[in-house]
């Protein structure tokens, strides 16, 4: 669960907003007292920070059939390696608002519940344990809260009509659904 100020979250989502439409504008959050107060971490040189763990950097280049025997036989880590650690909640935990007037409640990947300013948007909800048609991922844990026990929603945002931000099922369980808690 993360908790940030209404103030910052509008702050740095209007950044990350004005930075995407406008890039060439991106500069204009750069200064010196940014230099200063990052200058102290190993990762940060020469204005920028750097990585120096080896990453991915997308698809190799070459033709579909190449990019999905990467997918069946890579021989990268795509799965966690653990039990990732889930706290499990109840339609109690939505009596009350947070007193910070913000909450950000991560479902799982894309799915995230935002109170805020006394509203609650659920963004991009998958319930179901597989996503896709026919080989889709399956889920690495259980959602945190049933959806039968989601308070009730001023509004579901769906970003794009991918499988794994916009599940069906789960959309027609939230369609035909009353919201009777808080």
């Amino acid at each position: 669960m993360l908790n940030v100020s209404r103030r910052n979250f509008i702050k740095y989502s209007s950044m990350t907003v004005m930075s995407c439409l406008f890039p060439g504008c991106a500069s204009a959050f750069e200064s010196d007292e940014f230099d200063k107060k990052y200058v102290h971490s190993p990762n940060y040189y020469n204005g920028k920070f750097h990585n120096f763990i080896k990453t991915h950097e997308g698809r190799k280049p070459g033709t579909f059939f190449d990019m999905v025997g990467e997918i069946i036989f890579g021989e990268e880590q795509r799965e966690p390696t653990f039990e990732l650690p889930v706290n499990q909640l109840n339609s109690s935990f939505f009596k009350s608002f947070p007193a910070a007037g913000l909450r950000a409640i991560w479902i799982g990947h894309s799915s995230v519940l935002v109170e805020i300013d006394g509203r609650r948007i659920l963004i991009d909800p998958v319930w179901s344990d597989k996503i896709g048609p026919l080989i889709g991922r399956k889920r690495f844990h259980n959602p945190p809260i049933e959806i039968d026990s989601l308070p009730k929603l001023d509004a579901v945002l769906i970003s794009h009509e991918h499988y794994d931000h916009l599940d069906e099922a789960t959309i027609l369980t939230l369609g035909g659904c009353p919201r009777t808690h808080p």
